[in-house]
C-alpha cells in the first residue's frame, strides 16, 4: 500500500445508450471522501447502538478529509458551472451526476450531510442531501 486511494471500473454487459450523455460517479464516504474515524469507532465497540450513539453525539462535527475529498470538490465546481449554464440556457442539461454510497443510516447520516456542508459541497439537486444505502 502506497497511501493512494484505489478505484475500479467494472466491466459492463450492456450496450451503451447513445442518447445517454450523463457521466455518473459514485464515491464511498468513510475512508474515501472522509477519513475513517467513524468506522474505527464501530470496529472498536462492535455495537451498532453504541456506534449510532457516538455518531448522534458528533452529528454537527465534520469529519476530516479522506484521500478523494479534493477530487469531489473539483467535480462539485464543474457541477456548479453546469448549473450556471442551465440557468443561462434552459435547454442545457447538466451531464455530471455524483452519488455517495454509504452504510450510514439514521441517525449517522446526519454527520455525512453536515460534513459535506462544512466542506461547501452541495448535492446534485442544489442541496446537501444524501440518500444512504448499503455499499
Amino acid at each position: 500500500m502506497s497511501g493512494y486511494p484505489a478505484g475500479v471500473v467494472l466491466d459492463s454487459k450492456f450496450d451503451d445508450d447513445p442518447e445517454d450523455h450523463e457521466l455518473r460517479i459514485a464515491f464511498d464516504f468513510d475512508g474515501v471522501l472522509a477519513d475513517d474515524e467513524s468506522e474505527k469507532v464501530y470496529q472498536e465497540c462492535h455495537d451498532l447502538g453504541a456506534y449510532h450513539q457516538s455518531e448522534k453525539a458528533k452529528a454537527s462535527e465534520a469529519l476530516s478529509p479522506g484521500p478523494l475529498k479534493e477530487l469531489l470538490e473539483k467535480i462539485a465546481r464543474l457541477q456548479s458551472v453546469e448549473k450556471r449554464l442551465a440557468v443561462a440556457n434552459p435547454s442545457y442539461k447538466p451531464v455530471i451526476k455524483t452519488a455517495i454510497i454509504t452504510a450510514r443510516n439514521a441517525p449517522a447520516h446526519k454527520r455525512l450531510i453536515n460534513t459535506l456542508r462544512a466542506w461547501g459541497i452541495e448535492g446534485d439537486r442544489g442541496r446537501s442531501d444524501v440518500h444512504a444505502g448499503r455499499a
